[in-house]
């Protein structure tokens, strides 16, 4: 995959592959953030997708992966995209790793 664009509510940084966000100084209580990842498959095959959650207030990031198959294009279709019936992956709330 390669990253297209990265919105948030502050301007990301895109280095290459990785995208960092900026800090944001606080989140008031039952508020909530959206970042938005857009990527391109590059090429068939294994691809994945980590996140990291850093904050002051916790002693180890909190840190997510999924994983996607990317296939070559069947007859009639010119993009190695997932059809966009298919819903994006759920990732699981925040919190501590089991």
């Amino acid at each position: 995959m390669r990253v297209l664009t990265a919105n948030g509510p502050l301007q990301p940084r895109i280095t290459g592959q990785q995208i960092a966000f900026p800090p944001v100084d606080s989140l008031p209580p039952g508020q909530k953030l959206t970042y938005t990842v857009e990527v391109e498959a590059v090429k068939a095959g294994d691809a994945r997708f980590r996140v990291e959650l850093r904050s002051a207030t916790l002693k180890e990031p909190v840190v997510d992966e999924e994983s996607t198959t990317i296939r070559r294009p069947s007859s009639g279709t010119s993009s190695l995209a997932a059809p966009a019936s298919e819903p994006p992956p759920a990732f699981p709330p925040a919190g501590p790793n089991p």
